[in-house]
């Protein structure tokens, strides 16, 4: 099968930029157009009143801004420029990602098992294990190198010098 669109959900924190380079090698075999999609959630302003959430203002500013990031890593990260889209969506995580899969036709879904949260939350629970679970298309789940790290310290940490 050969791969025509992969689809890389990114929540812009550096765990979940792990997902890039292997969906970049991917692309590059199969020269398929890679997707990066960021989704901002709607967040209501009972759970942070600090900011003002219903501004038009404030949500293009911040999809600006995203849009922006995105743009940064097609020099930085991107094998080939030409073949990237960058993409924003407002809404719920799991339930964008899912749609866009559809709508797009993704052959494709690169994500990696931690995002924002980092080392708080692991798969279980997670957006990766919902994405798995709902996906019309196969999944590549990534972890990230962070975390293959701190896991390897941890084991090795665990080993007992006795005797």
């Amino acid at each position: 099968m050969k791969m025509k669109k992969i689809l890389v959900p990114l929540d812009l924190s550096e765990f979940s930029l792990e997902a890039i380079e292997p969906a970049n090698l991917l692309a590059s075999f199969s020269q398929a157009q890679m997707y990066l999609l960021h989704v901002m959630p709607i967040i209501s302003p009972h759970s942070c009143p600090c900011v003002d959430y219903q501004s038009e203002t404030a949500l293009r500013d911040a999809e600006d801004d995203s849009l922006q990031f995105l743009e940064a890593l097609r020099g930085e990260k991107i094998y080939n420029p030409r073949k990237l889209v960058r993409v924003i969506r407002r809404g719920e995580p799991i339930v964008q990602i899912i749609q866009f899969a559809r709508d797009e036709d993704i052959d494709l879904i690169v994500i990696t098992t931690h995002g924002q949260t980092g080392f708080a939350r692991v798969l279980p629970g997670s957006i990766a294990e919902e994405v798995i679970r709902r996906s019309p298309v196969p999944v590549l789940v990534v972890n990230p190198r962070a975390i293959r790290e701190r896991l390897f310290e941890e084991k090795h940490l665990k080993v007992s010098t006795d005797p």
